[in-house]
């Protein structure tokens, strides 16, 4: 029997598929070196209070999450294969009002946990402290095909305000500037919640 068409078949094949491997690397690398990275900020200062109009969106964004997650108008959303993160916003509108809406998505596959907080109310300003009031609002859990929607309780929250400055150096003298929140956590009220805020 004659082996040496199949060892022939057998050689190219092995050859055929390393190119396609290499090709993909190599295409990889390629994209890779295209990609612009950041750099780390040279200096990160904190500074008790925030100066400035507190009015307008803010937000927080972790994970693969871009913030539009938080501007669903219900949970049916919940349901869609997010990636594992989370997205604060704060909405401060200059007649006092505020919509506050925290999405969180963690695990994955049967295991994913999904949770939807809304509220509504008033806001107030004092100092270096910012006053959110719940007139309204919604906690909302989805576990799989497990769905909890819990109303919350109308209610004062008091925030400490902070400003996180961060400064760049490289390539060019730059800085930004966050608004730091330090307070309960709405889906959590247990716990303190401590959020980075940007300007949308």
């Amino acid at each position: 029997m004659n082996k040496g068409p199949t060892v022939l078949l057998v050689v190219s094949a092995i050859l055929v598929v390393s190119c396609l491997v290499l090709g993909v690397v190599a295409f990889g690398v390629w994209r890779l070196a295209d990609v612009a990275v950041e750099p780390a900020p040279a200096r990160t200062v904190v500074q008790p209070g925030f100066t400035g109009p507190l009015e307008g969106t803010w937000r927080a964004l972790r994970g693969g999450f871009t913030g539009v997650e938080a501007s669903v108008p219900s949970d049916d959303a919940l349901g869609e294969k997010w990636p594992p993160g989370s997205v604060v916003e704060l909405v401060l509108s200059p007649g006092a009002r505020y919509r506050f809406t925290f999405v969180e998505a963690t695990g994955s596959g049967v295991h994913a946990t999904k949770t939807l907080v809304r509220e509504e109310g008033v806001w107030a300003q004092q100092g270096d402290t910012l006053t959110l009031t719940a007139e309204s609002g919604v906690r909302v859990t989805r576990a799989g095909g497990d769905r909890r929607s819990t109303p919350l309780a109308p209610g004062a929250r008091t925030y400490r305000l902070a400003t996180r400055i961060e400064e760049w150096d490289e390539p060019a003298p730059a800085a930004q500037k966050r608004l730091r929140l330090v307070g309960p956590c709405p889906h959590a009220p247990d716990a303190v919640c401590e959020w980075d805020l940007e300007r949308d």
